[in-house]
Order: structure tokens, then C-alpha cells, then sequence
């Protein structure tokens, strides 16, 4: 019996080494063309309450908003396009550069700030998004933080070092090469404009397998 115990031991080592050697050797210099199917979550009140791999137009209830989550093997990361429906999940998604230096959420009720980074835990910087509306930051809030915010006020600034002030009324939409402000604190309506943000744009179609310019 103990004979067998030292083959099992033995081989059991010999396994182990030849899993090292193919992870530190063989596998990181692998990349299989697999890419994580896009999810579709509709959320409602800052709850995920419906999550789907393909588009679904009616779930059957209300709901806020639609984030469309989809996989870039080439950025390694995931994107998302916000949206009220479902429509504009057809167009190809074109992602944009870092637009804001810092966003801070201030809690008006605990006197408590938080940092909101649109980049994790999905990338959001992309074009005709909107973002920072108060379902987007219910969402947000809720899935990283694990809060409930009701009353709050968000600060930002951006990459020319542009700052602005929202309340719950806010919202920022993307474009090309600038992102436009509605019911900001002191301004109504303004189109900010961001040196560079053009160039920097590339397609991304989740649901296509071709690759070169675009993604």
C-alpha cells in the first residue's frame, strides 16, 4: 500500500510541474479568439432587475435604463452603451478617450464623498452616451458601492480642467470630440469642447468577429 501511495505522490508532483511549465511557458504566449458573449441589463431604480445575452425590447416591466455590456479582446476590457430603449443597440459603438479627470459624488445626507470612475467596472466612454443622470448614478452607486443614494450632488472636472457642478436633474451626454451638460448647477445647457477626443475614437461592433481599424 505505501508502494502505492509514493507512485500516486510522484505522479501527482509530475502533473503539478507540467502545469507550471505550460502556464509559465506555453499558455501566456496563447490567445484563443474567445470573446464573452454582450449581456443586456435592465435596471430599475438602481437594481439589475433583468439581465439577458441577447436584446430583448420588452421584458414585460418598466425600467429606467439599458446598459449593453460587450467584451473588446483587443482593449481587454469591458464597454457599455447606455441607453432609455433598446434601439440604439443596432449602431456600432465608437469609444472615445478619458473625458474627465474626476468625478466626485458628494453625499448630501451622511456628508460622505465617493469616487466614480467611468472607466470600472466598465468602460463608459463611448459616444452618444449618456451618463450621470440619476438612474445611471443609482445604478452606479448601488453596484459599487453597495449604497442607495437619494440626495446628492456630483463634482467634476475635466481633461482641460473645465469644473462643473450636477444635482439630480443632470446628465452629460458624449459626442465626438466634446460632451454637452444639461441642468448643470448655473448652466442649463453647455457644449464643452475637448482637444483630441476625435482622433482618439475607434468602431467597436461586439457582434462582429473582424478586426483591423475597428473592433
Amino acid at each position: 500500500m505505501s508502494l502505492l501511495i509514493q507512485i500516486y505522490i510522484f505522479v501527482c508532483r509530475i502533473l503539478a510541474q507540467i502545469e507550471i511549465m505550460y502556464n509559465n511557458y506555453i499558455g501566456k504566449y496563447l490567445k484563443f479568439n474567445h470573446r464573452p458573449a454582450s449581456s443586456y441589463i435592465y435596471i430599475k431604480n438602481g437594481e439589475e432587475i433583468y439581465i439577458s445575452d441577447d436584446k430583448v425590447d420588452d421584458i414585460g416591466v418598466s425600467y429606467d435604463i439599458v446598459i449593453k455590456k460587450s467584451y473588446s479582446t483587443e482593449n481587454e476590457c469591458f464597454y457599455g452603451r447606455v441607453s432609455h430603449n433598446t434601439d440604439i443597440f443596432n449602431k456600432r459603438m465608437y469609444i472615445m478617450e478619458e473625458k474627465f479627470m474626476g468625478i466626485i459624488l458628494k453625499d448630501l445626507d451622511v456628508c460622505k464623498d465617493y469616487d466614480i470612475d467611468l472607466k470600472k467596472p466598465i468602460n463608459f466612454y463611448i459616444r452618444d452616451n449618456i451618463l450621470l443622470d440619476s438612474a445611471f448614478v443609482k445604478w452606479y452607486m448601488n453596484k459599487v458601492y453597495g449604497l442607495m443614494i437619494n440626495n446628492y450632488k456630483i463634482e467634476l472636472i475635466d481633461t482641460e480642467m473645465n469644473e462643473h457642478t450636477l444635482n439630480k436633474e443632470s446628465f452629460i451626454e458624449l459626442s465626438e470630440n466634446n460632451y454637452c451638460l444639461s441642468n448643470v448647477i448655473d448652466e442649463s445647457y453647455s457644449e464643452i469642447s475637448i482637444s483630441g477626443g476625435e482622433g482618439s475614437e475607434e468602431g467597436y461592433n461586439s457582434d462582429e468577429d473582424s478586426r483591423g481599424s475597428e473592433y
